[in-house]
């Protein structure tokens, strides 16, 4: 068997590298997500069930938590844990 040249350990040594960056990253994930909730869910017109695009969205007297529903009437907010009403 032929021994590596230094090129190609370099390269493996990056590669395990990243390997190793991506896998750290992937772990810690799940703690960032855990720090922050989302509200999402849709606005349907009551007679015929159709969805309503460029509906304002908003959390009850929390106007830095707002939105707009889109074309399929759908949102979806990011706010901090906890319990909130909708308006």
């Amino acid at each position: 068997m032929k021994p590596f040249d230094r090129k190609t350990l370099l390269f493996y040594a990056v590669f395990a590298l990243c390997g190793s960056l991506w896998a750290a990253a992937q772990e810690a994930a799940p703690a960032a997500e855990s720090s922050a909730g989302v509200i999402d869910g849709g606005v349907y017109d009551a007679a015929n069930g159709l969805p309503i695009a460029g509906v304002t969205v908003e959390v009850a007297g929390e106007t830095e938590f707002r939105t707009t529903t889109t074309t399929n009437g759908t949102f979806r907010i990011s706010v901090p844990p906890g319990t909130y009403q909708m308006r």
